[in-house]
């Protein structure tokens, strides 16, 4: 696997882009890490344990940071994952990347992967095409207003359930047009985050009948399930993504 760390996508936020050996990608993962809005790097032994995952079937994988909280506010952190995917698609050629591009994150990356889904303004301010992202991949995402855009946006109780312009399913609606989703969420998640997907996942069929989005519930608790290897010491979650893929 080749490695090329802390490349500027914006001022102040890098990504970074593993490869498979010798061999040009099928396709090209962008990832948002988790911890909330307020902590997690775009590295860690994980994230490159899932990167190895990846690039050993040929396909590419690009890890970003983004602002965090409590140096941050609403939108600002969309924004700049916007600019991380425009950038890459500006640059396939320069790092050997695939035009095969597939969105994902887990947790607070889950939720802004599917935010950026959602509200297309966010891509178009970049002069992404929508049609240019082949995919979207929630581990663990919230779908009602994130609990720590709350807080840090309105001093409310994070725990209280709320849908407003900071909600991917606020954008649900008639005019509603996805490309592919895949939703993973776990068995024993954090309150009310498995019962937000599977509301997502119902208004979106009701708005869109022909939607083509896959739920799967994993065994394990939130966060921690992305952690859970199988007995061929493989990520569960990496290879449902995978099978995903390759559909």
């Amino acid at each position: 696997m080749k490695k090329i760390e802390n490349i500027y996508y914006s001022d102040n936020y890098q990504l970074d882009i593993y490869l498979p050996d010798n061999k040009m990608p099928v396709k090209t993962i962008i990832y948002f890490h988790g911890g909330g809005i307020t902590c997690g790097d775009k590295y860690d032994e994980n994230i490159e344990s899932f990167a190895r995952s990846f690039t050993n079937v040929n396909i590419a994988f690009v890890s970003v940071n983004y602002p965090l909280y409590p140096n941050t506010k609403f939108p600002l952190f969309l924004k700049e994952c916007a600019k991380s995917i425009s950038y890459i698609i500006n640059h396939l050629k320069e790092y050997d990347l695939s035009e095969n591009i597939y969105v994902s994150g887990s947790s607070a990356g889950g939720y802004i992967t599917m935010m950026l889904c959602m509200n297309k303004q966010y891509l178009l301010d970049e002069k992404v095409p929508y049609e240019s992202i082949k995919g979207w991949i929630s581990d663990d995402g919230q779908m009602t207003d994130h609990f720590n855009v709350q807080l840090y946006e309105s001093n409310m109780d994070p725990w209280i359930q709320r849908i407003s312009e900071k909600s991917p399913i606020y954008y649900i609606d008639n005019n509603i047009k996805c490309s592919p989703i895949l939703i993973l969420y776990y068995d024993n998640d954090m309150p009310m985050r498995k019962e937000q997907n599977l509301l997502f996942a119902a208004t979106l069929r009701h708005f869109q009948e022909d939607v083509d989005i896959t739920l799967h519930e994993l065994h394990g608790t939130h966060c921690e399930g992305t952690s859970i290897k199988d007995n061929d010491g493989e990520f569960r979650f990496v290879k449902e993504i995978l099978n995903w893929l390759n559909r």
